[in-house]
Parts: structure tokens; C-alpha cells; sequence
């Protein structure tokens, strides 16, 4: 029988080293996958950590109208809010919530977030806090923005921001377009003709206030809420509903606000009427609403109380009918109109009202000059409270024909020019700087 022959000892050691390099290249590669591995899976389990530790402060989020997830992925990471955009949406894929839908508003997060509890918060709609701001009587709607955003407040008189208010968006339409969504709801809205040289679309249309709205409000919001404002003043609704009557011409008109004139004092002549309703007193003076919101914007600049502002609304409004005897010739003589044309071209530091020279009728003619331009200028010249805007729809009957503001810190009406000067000679007019308070 025939048998194998035996390995040479060097066939043996070569097979025996063989096998051991194959073992020892297995276990090098199982390192390096299980080093790789690790690796990844550290990785990963830093990029799902918190940005930052237990306790960072919060911050408000902003998701926009119209912001889908990756928006939003990305915009968390660049505020810092989560590590990394890509591995947010891989880990939405693998809960199942790549397609989640986020309600515009604000949200506030933490860096100290997990990834679970940031998508939580982002799928609960926004709790809307509101905030109150004030803008104060006498500006014209260039001024409004900064007066909204410097002062809004939250009820507890905290600071608060409007992430959502623009002021471009602001200005676009309150002086631009005064066009806006559902505008048309606003029938006694007529915005200002640019062409004709007005200078700003709703100029006088946006009352003076405090008002009160949700902190994700956008700039068509503010404007329909103060437009709102000023639908309240012709036709307040029930307490229920305030707004009820004032989208429709009809209605309002059937429901108008009756104007109590105020108690004018002895020292001046003037037949202030018995209570009317604002559509009636319109009627009567032949006046339109916006006309008459341009009488009551000259008597808020000009003016300082109530019943200021009707018996300067009632001079000009003498002056603008020419119903003293031909003195006036239908010139309004309005310092504000002025002061209003030249503070458009004024920077973002200057003056938009800065004090005329002492002789105003000198200056250039334009459509707010009213010592060269007979009639009403093209536009409202500010915001008006409600004090201003009765004054002007239902301006006192007198002859008063001249007025001016004197150093003894009181206004001085009269019908005719020699009373006037007269008066000027003895009394002279306050200055810039006089009678502040």
C-alpha cells in the first residue's frame, strides 16, 4: 500500500505562516471597521447633543409665511439652535417627520434643546403673546416704524420685539401704495393721490394710540388694526363686536358716532352746536371725510387741547370756504403744511419738522405752501387723535379768520387783520423754544 509522503519542514512553516498572517490581517481589518465604526457612531451621537449645555438662555425662532423644513433646518442651525442641518433632516426621515408642516410664528428655543424636544416645540402651534406699542400724536407716518419698534411692550411693561413687523413693509404701503390685503374692506379709506403731489398713500388715516396686538403681527397687520381704530371712531359696534358695523358703508353711516362738541370758554366767540352724528355733521359742512381729516391734521399740529383744535379747525375752515369777507382769498396760511413738505427730503437724523424761516410765505411754491396755494394741500400732514379728527368733521361755528400761538403760551383768534397785527404788535408769538413743557 501506497502512502503520503510527509512535508518537508519548510512546506510546514510556510503553510503555519500563511494561516497567521490571514489572522492577523482579519483581526486589522476587524480593528480599523470597529475603530471606523466607533468613530461614526461617536460622531454621530455629537452632532444629535445639544448645542450647548443645561440652562442656555432662549431665543426667539422665527418661521416665516411661506418657510418649508429645509428653511427652517437651515435657519436653526445658523442661529446656533442645532449642530448641523443635514443630520436634522436625517433624523426627521427616521422619525417619520421629514414632511412635518410648521405654523408660521415665534417660537422659542433653547441651544440646550434636544433635537426631540426643538421638533416638539416646532409642531406645537405658537402660543401668540401679545404686545402693546404707542404711537403718539403729531407724527407723520415716516415717524411711525421707529415709534412702533422703540415702543413695544409686552402688558407687564417688559421689552418686546415684533420679529415679524417690517418697517420696509410699512412704509411701502402707508406712503407708497396704500394698497394692502383686503384693503377694499376699508371703504373710508381713500389713499392719497402721489400724482397730484400728495406725499404719503394713508397720511392721517392711522390714529394716534396705544394699541394692542399679537407679537407675530406683520405691517399689514399694525395698519388694519389702527385702520380699524379709526372705523371705531365713525361707527362703533357693540362692546361684543367692535368692528360690526364699520366694513360696510351702509351700516356704518346707519350706526355713525355722535360727537359731543367740546365746552368752548367765554373769552371766545363761538356757536359750538348740540351733539351730532359724524356722517350728519359731514353733511352739513359740506365736507368730505378726508377733507375734514385734513383740517383736523392742521389743527393737531397747530393746536394744544381740545378745544384748540376746533376753534383752529373752525379759522381754517373759514379761511378754506372764504367765509370772512374776502380777507383770506381761500389761503389756509398753515406753518405745518409747510413744515410737513420740507421735513420729506430731511435724512434719518434730521428734523421732519423743522421751525420755517420767520417769513414762510418767501419759500417756494409747492402743493403744502399754503400762503401761495388756495384750498386744502393734496394730503393729511400727520396722524390725528379723536379730539382732532371731531374738530375737523364738525369744526365750531365763529368769524374767525387769523389765529397764532403767543409767547404767553395761548393761542389768539380773530376776525380781521387789525386785530390781528394789533395783537402780534403787543403780544408777540412764542418761539421754537418757548412754552415747553
Amino acid at each position: 500500500m501506497a502512502r503520503p509522503q510527509p512535508k518537508s519542514a519548510a512546506s510546514a512553516s510556510a503553510s503555519s505562516g500563511g494561516k497567521t498572517n490571514i489572522i492577523i490581517l482579519a483581526l486589522l481589518l476587524g480593528t480599523l471597521a470597529f475603530g471606523a465604526g466607533y468613530g461614526a457612531m461617536t460622531v454621530q451621537a455629537d452632532i444629535a447633543q445639544p448645542v450647548a449645555k443645561i440652562g442656555a438662555p432662549y431665543q426667539a425662532f422665527v418661521v416665516h409665511q411661506g418657510d418649508n423644513i429645509k428653511i427652517i433646518e437651515n435657519n436653526l442651525q445658523t442661529q446656533g439652535l442645532i449642530r448641523s442641518a443635514f443630520f436634522y433632516s436625517i433624523y426627521l426621515k427616521i422619525k417619520g417627520k421629514s414632511s412635518i408642516i410648521v405654523d408660521p410664528g415665534l417660537y422659542n428655543l433653547s441651544p440646550s434643546m434636544t433635537l426631540s424636544e426643538i421638533t416638539n416645540i416646532l409642531t406645537t402651534p405658537p402660543k401668540a403673546d401679545v404686545v402693546n406699542f404707542t404711537v403718539k400724536e403729531g407724527l407723520r407716518l415716516t415717524q411711525y416704524p421707529q415709534a412702533i419698534i422703540s415702543s413695544a411692550k409686552f402688558p407687564d411693561g417688559s421689552p418686546a420685539t415684533l420679529p415679524n413687523f417690517s418697517a420696509q413693509d410699512f412704509l411701502t404701503i402707508a406712503v407708497s401704495t396704500g394698497v394692502f390685503t383686503n384693503s377694499s374692506n376699508y371703504w373710508y379709506v381713500r389713499p392719497w393721490s402721489l400724482s397730484s403731489g400728495a406725499e404719503a398713500a394713508l397720511e392721517g388715516y392711522l390714529m394716534p394710540n396705544t394699541y394692542q396686538v399679537y407679537q407675530t403681527a406683520t405691517a399689514t397687520d399694525i395698519i388694519t388694526t389702527m385702520l380699524d381704530n379709526l372705523g371705531e371712531q365713525l361707527c362703533p359696534g357693540p362692546a361684543s363686536n367692535p368692528t360690526e358695523y364699520m366694513y360696510n358703508q351702509t351700516q356704518c353711516e346707519a350706526h355713525q358716532a355722535i360727537i359731543t362738541p367740546t365746552a368752548v370758554p367765554s373769552q371766545y366767540t363761538a356757536n359750538v352746536g348740540k351733539p351730532i352724528g359724524v356722517f350728519s355733521a359731514l353733511a352739513a359742512h359740506k365736507e368730505t371725510l378726508q377733507q375734514a381729516l385734513i383740517l383736523a391734521s392742521l389743527a393737531q399740529r397747530e393746536a394744544r387741547t381740545p378745544v384748540n383744535y376746533e376753534l383752529v379747525a373752525s379759522t381754517y375752515y373759514n379761511r378754506w370756504k372764504d367765509v370772512n369777507n374776502g380777507q383770506t382769498f381761500g389761503l389756509l396760511g398753515a406753518d405745518p403744511a409747510e413744515q410737513y413738505y420740507l421735513g420729506h427730503s430731511v435724512g434719518p437724523n434730521g428734523d421732519p419738522w423743522a421751525p420755517l424761516p420767520d417769513s414762510p410765505g418767501n419759500l417756494s411754491n409747492n402743493p403744502y405752501n399754503l400762503y401761495k396755494t388756495p384750498g386744502l394741500p393734496p394730503s393729511a400732514i400727520s396722524g390725528v387723535t379723536v379730539a382732532a379728527l371731531y374738530a375737523g368733521i364738525d369744526p365750531p361755528s365763529t368769524n374767525y379768520a387769523f389765529f397764532y400761538f403767543a409767547k404767553d403760551c395761548q393761542n389768539h383768534y380773530f376776525s380781521t387783520l387789525t386785530d390781528f397785527n394789533n395783537a402780534v404788535a403787543q403780544n408777540p408769538a412764542a418761539g421754537p423754544n418757548d412754552c415747553q413743557s
